[in-house]
């Protein structure tokens, strides 16, 4: 049970104002690795992101019953519409206001013992090498 009824409405509104949405996972490697083989994180991107787009392919397709709910892709189309066409954008500068917020978040929580920025997690030269 949710604690708010209209639930999608506020969570929406928050997206809107802030452009925060939760993410889910954060892919990371070791430097070692990106020095060493630098095809890698290309590789690695490419196979990530193919996979999230034939799944959000199946979850619009209104013509194949892939999940049996009633009304999924509709939801799916007005979910991607929400988020500007992509609800699952991969790379720093879509994700870049949700980042800030978990790095100030740890550091509040005191996982952290100073808010680092998004570009000294993910420095430009490494993501220049892994995101075009």
């Amino acid at each position: 049970m949710r604690l708010y009824p209209d639930f999608e409405e506020r969570e929406l509104v928050q997206y809107q104002t802030t452009g925060v949405w939760p993410i889910m996972h954060i892919i990371a490697m070791q430097r070692r690795i990106l020095d060493e083989h630098p095809w890698v994180a290309r590789n690695l991107y490419n196979a990530f992101l193919e996979s999230k787009n034939r799944s959000v392919e199946r979850l619009l397709d209104p013509a194949v019953s892939r999940y049996p709910l009633p009304w999924l892709p509709a939801y799916g189309a007005r979910m991607r519409d929400a988020f500007g066409g992509d609800p699952f954008p991969y790379g720093i500068e879509p994700n870049r206001s949700t980042v800030e917020l978990l790095l100030r978040y740890a550091h509040q929580q005191g996982i952290a013992h100073r808010v680092a920025t998004v570009d000294e997690v993910f420095p430009a030269g490494i993501m220049t090498k892994v995101i075009v």
